[in-house]
C-alpha cells in the first residue's frame, strides 16, 4: 500500500498580513495540495473560514478537529483531512498540549496561548472488483459447499 501523506502550517488568516493575506493564499494552497495527490493532509493554524475553504475545495475528504479556544470553532486549529473512499474514520479526538489535556482551551507552562493537538484512528478500505467466475473457481466452491 502506498500511503501520500502532506502537513502544512497555513499561517492563520490575518488581516494584516499584506499582500500575504490568506484571500492571496488560498488558491496556491489548493494547487498544491492537488498537485501531491494526499490520501490525508494535515493544517495547522487553520481558522474556521479556512476549514471550510478547504473543505468546500476538497469535498472527497473527510475532516476532523476543533478550534483550541472553545473545543468547536473558535481559534486556531489542527485539521486532518481523509479521503473518504480509502479511509473509514474509526474514532478521532483533540487534547491540548497542558497540565489538563481534557480541559478546553486549557494553557500550562508558559504558554501564551491555548495549544492543541487533533488525532484520528482510521480503517485502510481496500475496494475490489469481481470478475466472471471461472469454472475452476465454481468447481472449488462447489466441493466446499458440498461437504
Amino acid at each position: 500500500m502506498n500511503l501520500t501523506l502532506l502537513t502544512y502550517n497555513i499561517r492563520y488568516d490575518n488581516p494584516d498580513d499584506g499582500l500575504n493575506v490568506w484571500t492571496n493564499r488560498r488558491e496556491a494552497l489548493v494547487s498544491l495540495i492537488q498537485s501531491c495527490e494526499p490520501d490525508i493532509f494535515c493544517v495547522q493554524e487553520a481558522l474556521n473560514d479556512q476549514k471550510m475553504y478547504l473543505h468546500h475545495a476538497f469535498p472527497a475528504f473527510g475532516l476532523v478537529g476543533v478550534g483550541r479556544t472553545d473545543g468547536w470553532l473558535r481559534g486556531e486549529m489542527c485539521n486532518i483531512f481523509y479521503r473518504k473512499d480509502r479511509f473509514e474514520k474509526i474514532a478521532n479526538g483533540d487534547f491540548w498540549l497542558s497540565e489538563t489535556p481534557h480541559v478546553i482551551g486549557s494553557q500550562s507552562w508558559g504558554s501564551a496561548l491555548p495549544r492543541i493537538a487533533s488525532w484520528i484512528k482510521l480503517l485502510y478500505s481496500i475496494r475490489t472488483s469481481t470478475t466472471k467466475a471461472s469454472a475452476q473457481d465454481k468447481r472449488a466452491r462447489t466441493s466446499c459447499t458440498k461437504k
